[in-house]
């Protein structure tokens, strides 16, 4: 999948969250990279997105017995960005439009 895809996917899956994106989503590939989102946003209302999955339940509970001496009452981000595609990790690692990060160090 080329970049500019990579970029337009991020891009939406960031608006989806309520986030600026880094560039505009070409129009003409919009239709194509919304249907992964919209799936998966029906599937995240079909379960109940707002109530954390399982995984995420016991870690709260874990930080709360663990914290319990503190006050603190830790809780998970409900809403998170899902790297459910190939390549949109190393995207993201990326600076916009480029291939290569170099570290001045």
């Amino acid at each position: 999948m080329a970049h500019s895809d990579q970029t337009s996917m991020i891009n939406l899956r960031l608006a989806l969250l309520g986030h600026p994106g880094v560039s505009a989503p070409d129009p003409n590939r919009v239709g194509e990279l919304v249907a992964p989102l919209l799936d998966r946003q029906r599937e995240f209302s079909r379960r109940l997105s707002e109530r954390p999955c399982s995984a995420d339940q016991r870690i709260e509970t874990f930080l709360a017995d663990y914290l319990a001496d503190t006050g603190i009452r830790p809780q998970l981000p409900h809403r998170t960005f899902v790297l459910d595609r190939p390549g949109l990790a190393r995207t993201l690692s990326l600076p916009v439009g480029g291939d290569r990060f170099t570290s001045p160090s």
